[in-house]
């Protein structure tokens, strides 16, 4: 059963990509292992692996480099780095399929003039190549992203309230 909301409730709605719009599980995986296997010369345990989903990509790498006892700054760099050239050149050439029902409920939030933005721990040349072969990006009023430097989700969802409030828009 589909509810509908009235338009005193249809203010402002915050999406993240990756589980949310789109599914591009297997697509990070494969990634993540790659690039650990050539940089470092292992893959990703499983629980490793899940950890890598959610939070910024230099948290992510932070985390994993030092439950190896291989942390160090640059070598978060090069993988957070690393992490965008890969993702990007596999990104470029595919169309990603929203998950089912998601463009019907932006189109319905764009109806009732909600004010709809996405933010992720994906760097913003990934987000941007999500949406964009998604067919997705013309949906928020915003994209905050993290970036290479980012340790916190809660600083990007800041950034996304920050560019709204910076809009004008009330919520």
């Amino acid at each position: 059963e589909q509810t509908h909301m009235t338009d005193q409730t249809a203010r402002c709605f915050f999406f993240d990509i990756d589980g949310t719009l789109v599914d591009l599980r297997q697509t990070w995986e494969a990634t993540y292992n790659s690039l650990y296997h050539k940089h470092h010369g292992f893959s990703l345990t499983e629980p490793e692996m899940k950890s890598m989903f959610g939070p910024p990509e230099a948290e992510c790498h932070a985390n994993i480099l030092r439950g190896r006892g291989l942390y160090t700054s640059e070598r978060v760099d090069t993988l957070v780095s690393a992490t965008e050239t890969a993702m990007l050149s596999t990104l470029e050439p595919t169309n990603i399929e929203p998950l089912p029902g998601v463009i019907d409920a932006l189109n319905d939030l764009h109806q009732r003039k909600a004010t709809v933005a996405c933010y992720t721990g994906n760097l913003e040349p990934i987000a941007r190549a999500i949406l964009r072969a998604s067919s997705l990006d013309s949906y928020f009023e915003v994209l905050a992203c993290a970036d290479a430097k980012t340790i916190s989700r809660d600083q990007i969802l800041k950034k996304a309230v920050d560019m709204l409030t910076a809009k004008g828009k009330v919520f």
